[in-house]
């Protein structure tokens, strides 16, 4: 069976990381990862006697770069040495918040839920926890949910179980310190990857005297990244207005021989039409980061302003009905209300989907332990270089390794079609919906479509 990898980013740990590691290795853990990210000297013993231990693995830091940095280069170290040897990481927090008995709950539940971020959720509630842990985490969830759609009750765990087929991405990842991990969960919102929660007990030692979490300084930057993508979306919308109105004046003249009605409306469809394509290619690169196809997205895009146009109408003229108060006022009032709307409509649908998981997941779906032959229409891009998709195809499924076994690969380079046998390691049959799309390694380019899915009763090895 394969090993699920322990991630420990420490700076200053307490004397306790060594116990605590031996009860880690106790319970069967056999590639442990601890990150000395700059600890001071009178911290090194612990260290040196840890790297003593069998089946644990120092990596140090010349200096403190922060706890994001040290994650990444732990997941990079991982998918580099370790690759074909476990199924998954979890990391965990140095300071003995997370029991031995949590982190074993969250490496069973890796392995039942296949593609899932998982991560150990507090309680927040009860009466040890110190008030600015308790209400920061309750209004930094209230923000993602309103932001991002996802219910995430507790955004701040280091205690999180994470798939292989997620490292390289978060590898990718913006942020050095505590801000690192809201941008996984962002990451994970915007790319439709599941989150779940898996309750964990709430512990705190010396009112979490032991965090290296800087309440100002770190609070600051988490919310700069939770913000950002909503505060990027509010200059879009802006610049697209000024830049409307800049084109608007442009084009007047150009139409300047033309009657005065004609000569508006020529320059107000010109300017909108440019405007809009401008407001549209920003918040798919910048605002949500799609990189679904863009002559659908923009169908869609087009077809929510249509809508949104139609709706504001309608409601600035019920609600002047109703209150006749001024008519300005008003249509701000309304504008405002959509404006929240098509954001949420925008994240959801217009720019909204997966690269990996979006109709379904590995494991768990079917008992009988059969594989299942999915048959991959190969793009354009793929066959010019790689006409029977064989070796672009090992490639895609060994990104998802050791969750699905990649075996007796059978190609029609003639129509672009390629059949795999798949499974996952615990015999379970991988699924996705027709029409998933499929991503390189690094999910970078569409390289397949599941064009259909059919049960077989050949073992795969």
């Amino acid at each position: 069976m394969y090993q699920t990898a322990i991630i420990i980013p420490a700076y200053n740990p307490p004397d306790a990381l060594f116990p605590y590691t031996e009860a880690l290795l106790c319970r069967g853990f056999r590639h442990i990862l601890i990150i000395d990210d700059g600890s001071a000297a009178d911290r090194q013993h612990i260290f040196s006697a840890l790297g003593r231990l069998d089946g644990v693995t120092v990596f140090r830091h010349a200096v403190n770069l922060g706890k994001g940095r040290a994650l990444k280069n732990a997941f990079n170290y991982v998918l580099t040495n370790w690759k074909n040897e476990v199924q998954g990481v979890i990391t965990v927090d140095s300071d003995g918040q997370h029991t031995v008995e949590d982190v074993i709950k969250l490496r069973d539940r890796l392995r039942a839920q296949g593609l899932s971020l998982i991560l150990g959720t507090r309680d927040f509630n009860g009466r040890e926890v110190p008030f600015k842990s308790r209400y920061g985490n309750k209004v930094t969830s209230l923000v993602f949910q309103l932001l991002y759609g996802v219910k995430v009750f507790d955004t701040q765990t280091g205690l999180r179980a994470v798939p292989m087929a997620f490292l390289g991405d978060y590898c990718r990842l913006e942020g050095e310190r505590f801000e690192y991990e809201m941008n996984m969960l962002i990451y994970g919102a915007l790319h439709r990857q599941r989150i779940e929660s898996c309750p964990i007990q709430t512990v705190y030692f010396d009112h979490n005297s032991e965090t290296h979490f800087r309440p100002a300084a770190d609070s600051l930057r988490i919310y700069r990244v939770l913000l950002k993508g909503f505060f990027t979306y509010i200059l879009s919308s802006a610049s697209a207005s000024v830049l409307d109105l800049a084109l608007f004046e442009l084009f007047l003249p150009i139409f300047g021989a033309a009657d005065a009605s004609l000569r508006i409306a020529a320059s107000t469809v010109l300017a909108r039409g440019m405007s809009s394509l401008y407001n549209f290619t920003v918040n798919k690169k910048m605002v949500f980061k799609s990189r679904g196809k863009s002559s659908a997205q923009m169908g869609k895009y087009y077809a929510l302003c249509l809508v949104q146009t139609l709706l504001s109408a309608c409601a600035v003229s019920a609600v002047h009905f109703a209150f006749q108060g001024n008519e300005l006022a008003e249509k701000m009032t309304v504008d405002s209300i959509l404006f929240l709307i098509s954001y949420q409509v925008q994240r959801s649908w217009v720019f909204g989907g997966g690269i990996l998981n979006e109709n379904g997941s590995c494991g768990g779906v079917a008992p009988d332990g059969r594989a299942h032959i999915l048959v991959l229409r190969l793009s354009a891009a793929v066959r010019k270089t790689d006409p029977a998709g064989i070796w672009h195809c090992r490639r895609l499924f060994s990104r998802w390794e050791p969750y699905v076994s990649g075996g007796h690969i059978k190609s029609d380079a003639g129509n672009g079609v390629c059949a795999v046998c798949v499974r996952d390691r615990s015999g379970n049959p991988f699924h996705q919906k027709q029409g998933t799309t499929l991503g390189s390694s690094y999910g970078r380019n569409v390289l397949f479509r599941i064009h259909g899915s059919v049960p077989v009763s050949a073992a795969v090895p």
